[in-house]
């Protein structure tokens, strides 16, 4: 974490067994081991001995042992945020003793957002659940006006078990809210934004924004769902990171035929919604950059859409523009109506509509009665006419229910009014495949 003051502290010994009492609810608690040391302080796991739970000790490094410290921590005891949500590990009480001062909080079992993604631990699915959590805890904080202030992805603790997932926010010591001083440090390099790395570089100090955890934001949502950081191939050193940081761009976009790029998902298996974020999130302009309630129905709508290509079986998200897997680059087949009359109607986009000009000026047929959709690799109907739309099963002709998407597939028979139609697969140039 970089601060106003660059040098590295040193990490703060305590023995195992050492107690500690909290200064509101006066638990004690007793070192187990340091799990770590950061920019503000060194963190032990301790145990606590009125619950025996696991819960973490922070230790302050003495350049922050100060009234603004004092002023943050108070606030978010005071604020009890797990109570809003467990997803969030904020302090829940101080410690103050034999000159030490520090607080405790939950543990978060998991592992970071890093190890998570190099170890390739979620799945598609599994990385858009994480990041619409996160948006969606976190959302109401920013219309509050408060802020983590350090969004990274050691921060970010994830635990898989099995389909589902807990998540974890930890280290709030960067926290900005209404009537708090200015937050002490800038955060992560790889997840600062562009007026964030450039102050840095200028050894120049200027607090976070809701603009900038905003891009911190996307950085981890893109991590998560990339599976690879936003700066891969560019952040071999601290000047190639912050030139890029500064380009205010999607780097891997697949509009400008980016080349290989190293480890995670194509970028090209996102659809239009997701890309359209993720290119104004990492912009320089700060007002361009979505809220969360932008991501959420984003994310929500994402969830909804992937789908597994025919050929290799790999996931992407289904857009209308897609044509080709993403992976294998295999063109998607399509579908095509051979009507009575030996007319060939191919479903070749997003919006097909097929009526009684159509099929020949059956009175039973609406005007607009069914529109066929292509989907990326699916085709689906939807009825709209009067009269039902019927399928041919093996219970005979079964309705489709109106209004609803109803996949539909190669050699089946629909029957439109007193119309009985044919599907065939071919190509989207309508030759049989």
């Amino acid at each position: 974490m970089n601060s106003k003051n660059q040098l590295a502290p040193r990490p703060l010994y305590l023995p195992c067994g050492r107690t500690f009492r909290t200064k509101e609810r006066k638990h004690a608690v007793e070192v187990m081991y340091r799990i770590g040391c950061g920019g503000q302080g060194t963190a032990f796991l301790v145990n606590n001995l009125d619950t025996g739970k696991k819960m973490v000790l922070k230790i302050f490094h003495s350049k922050f042992v100060n009234d603004d410290t004092m002023k943050r921590m108070e606030f978010l005891v005071e604020q009890r945020l797990y109570k809003l949500s467990q997803v969030f590990k904020p302090p829940r009480d101080i410690v103050l003793q034999d000159g030490f001062v520090g607080y405790v909080a939950d543990f978060a079992e998991g592992n970071p957002v890093d190890i998570l993604v190099e170890q390739r631990q979620v799945n598609l699915l599994q990385g858009l659940i994480a990041s619409l959590i996160l948006a969606q805890n976190f959302a109401s904080l920013h219309d509050l006006a408060i802020l983590h202030g350090d969004i990274r992805d050691t921060n970010i603790r994830i635990a898989v078990h099995g389909d589902g997932l807990t998540i974890s926010v930890i280290d709030w010591d960067n926290i900005l809210a209404p009537g708090l001083p200015s937050a002490p440090c800038l955060g992560a390099l790889r997840y600062m934004a562009p007026e964030l790395s450039i102050a840095n570089k200028e050894n120049r100090f200027i607090s976070p924004t809701l603009a900038t955890e905003r891009y911190s934001f996307a950085a981890i949502f893109y991590e998560l769902i990339a599976l690879r950081h936003h700066l891969a191939g560019y952040d071999q050193s601290a000047e190639s990171t912050h030139e890029a940081i500064c380009k205010g761009k999607l780097l891997h976009d697949p509009e400008d035929n980016p080349g290989p790029i190293p480890g995670g998902y194509p970028l090209a298996i996102m659809n239009a919604l997701l890309l359209n974020l993720f290119r104004r999130a990492f912009s320089l302009c700060f007002s361009n950059r979505p809220c969360l309630h932008e991501w959420i129905d984003v994310l929500i709508n994402a969830m909804h859409s992937i789908a597994p290509c025919h050929f290799c079986r790999k996931p992407f998200f289904v857009d209308p523009a897609k044509v080709v897997c993403p992976y294998c680059g295999q063109a998607f087949p399509t579908l095509k109506i051979i009507t009575p009359s030996g007319k060939h109607i191919v479903i070749n986009s997003s919006e097909i509509p097929v009526g009684r000009a159509d099929l020949g000026g059956s009175k039973t047929i609406s005007r607009r009665h069914v529109y066929f959709r292509k989907l990326g690799p699916d085709v689906y109907i939807q009825s709209v006419g009067k009269l039902s739309t019927f399928r041919k099963n093996g219970k005979g002709w079964q309705p489709l229910d109106d209004y609803k998407l109803v996949p539909i597939e190669h050699e089946q028979c629909l029957r439109i009014g007193d119309v009985e139609l044919r599907l065939m697969r071919c190509d989207m140039a309508g030759r049989e495949v």
